[in-house]
């Protein structure tokens, strides 16, 4: 794999074909990515494979030799595990977000990595309709997260308003086109 970073998206590697770069053979479609929430890091990704996906092979992040637009490829053989210790990977997506004032802000639906070390650079989230942030997807970066459980993390309500815009919502859309109406016009 190239020594320089790649920050990439979790979702672009889900359902992504595997392929062994030493036989071209296919070992599968990435399934899920392996983190280590406690340290905001991917470590890996499970693959799965066989009749229905129900064999899983695991695979360490540095397995990867190249991520392209069609799949990836990996050298080193994977490592054997099953559908039971899959579903009890951790990860922080699906939480809901929550201020340490007691609102719930939104929930992650996804999250930003170096693909070269696995460190999550931001996790990505939709506002639950907290004032200020309707809609559009917002980064939360891992150190402005308090605490987190088995389905929230917490954030300081302070810093809510800092958190920048990934993908603008309705909301930020119709206020921009309004924004450039008016400048327009003048």
């Amino acid at each position: 794999m190239a020594a320089q970073s790649q920050v990439i998206r979790q979702s672009d590697l889900l359902n992504q074909l595997v392929l062994n770069r030493d036989t071209m053979e296919e070992l599968g479609r990435v399934e899920v990515l392996w983190m280590y929430p406690q340290v905001h890091r991917v470590l890996g990704f499970i693959c799965k494979t066989g009749f229905l996906g129900r064999q899983k092979l695991a695979f360490q992040l540095a397995q990867i030799e190249a991520l392209g637009e069609n799949g990836l490829l990996t050298h080193s053989p994977p490592q054997k595990t099953d559908a039971e210790k899959v579903s009890r990977l951790e990860s922080l997506l699906d939480h809901e977000v929550w201020s340490d004032e007691g609102s719930r802000v939104g929930k992650i639906i996804d999250c930003l990595f170096d693909l070269r070390t696995g460190e999550i650079t931001y996790y990505l989230f939709v506002s639950g309709g907290w004032p200020g942030m309707v809609g559009g997807v917002y980064q939360l970066p891992p150190v402005k997260i308090l605490s987190f459980g088995r389905q929230r993390v917490l954030v300081a309500e302070s810093s809510l308003a800092g958190f920048e815009i990934y993908q603008p919502g309705i909301s930020q859309k119709l206020t921009e086109v309004a924004r450039r109406a008016r400048i327009s016009r003048v």
